[in-house]
């Protein structure tokens, strides 16, 4: 279960046909049950693994975090971030 908190900044590029757009929002983590997973990313073994990787947020900077503007704002806005989800 996860306590969304608020979106971050939209990420747009343009492409050949349009403009992609992705929301990104901030949430907390209260509790995962890994058993309850399901779908093809879960039970095709050839799709690879899907492991929960618990990162503190100074060190999302070494991740390749994609899109790597999503990083760069966590990088920026750790400590806002931290208190909207914790404080």
């Amino acid at each position: 279960m996860a306590e969304v908190r608020g979106r971050v900044p939209v990420i747009s590029a343009e492409t050949s046909r349009s403009v992609a757009v992705q929301e990104i929002f901030a949430a907390r983590l209260v509790s995962i049950d890994e058993a309850a997973r399901s779908g093809a990313e879960w039970t095709d073994a050839g799709r690879g693994g899907y492991d929960v990787e618990r990162v503190p947020v100074d060190e999302v900077g070494g991740l390749d975090l994609k899109p790597a503007e999503l990083r760069d704002f966590v990088i920026r806005n750790a400590h806002t971030l931290l208190a909207d989800l914790f404080g």
